[in-house]
């Protein structure tokens, strides 16, 4: 991996999306913003990987089986006194009405952030440009402080959502969105509502 972890950085940054030093300090729950939209995703091979955004597509993640088609990513952020996190991420089909369904996994982060992108498609982007130049084109797209679009090849579809609640490594839920009983879509929970901050 080339220079990697200087790459995110930014992810890591006790700033808010301002530039301003984010709140220091426990405090109450955070509050929940509005969802804020990130992108579009085509799922081409009906797998959509989850899992910690350095480690794709290598690292086992979550699969989840989508039908093909063009899903909208979006992030939903908590306010904790001024300190603006990523609370989750979803994946969807544009216009759903959809609840929330059961549980459907558990992602796993190693270095403090998630990700999504249409697995084989992704993996095969990868494999064609080998490890050393993959990191190179990771680390020059990676610049934002909470998140950002990788686009190994973006014409096959082969683009990497990745973004950070910062508050470290762990296991998040992966939660399946329905729409009159058939998957729409996926969250990831980063921050549990009601969350207070522990920093």
């Amino acid at each position: 991996m080339v220079n990697t972890f200087q790459a995110l950085r930014h992810l890591f940054s006790r700033k808010d999306s301002d530039g301003k030093p984010r709140a220091k300090g426990p405090g109450g729950p955070g509050v929940e913003l509005g969802w804020v939209p990130f992108g579009s995703l085509t799922i081409y091979s009906g797998k959509l990987f989850i899992g910690d955004g350095q480690m794709a597509p290598l690292e086992p993640g979550v699969i989840v089986d989508l039908e093909p088609g063009t899903y909208e990513v979006a992030r939903r952020k908590m306010d904790f006194d001024g300190d603006v996190r990523v609370a989750t991420m979803r994946v969807v089909k544009p216009q759903a009405d959809f609840v929330r369904g059961p549980r459907v996994g558990k992602s796993w982060a190693d270095t403090a952030t998630q990700a999504v992108c249409d697995y084989e498609v992704y993996k095969a982007a990868y494999d064609e440009l080998g490890e050393a130049a993959y990191w190179e084109r990771f680390d020059d797209e990676l610049c934002t402080d909470d998140g950002d679009i990788v686009n190994l090849d973006p014409d096959k579809g082969a683009v990497l959502f990745i973004t950070s609640s910062g508050w470290g490594d762990g296991s998040f839920p992966v939660f399946e969105l329905l729409q009159d009983g058939k998957r729409v879509g996926v969250e990831i929970e980063m921050i549990v509502p009601g969350s207070s901050c522990p920093f």
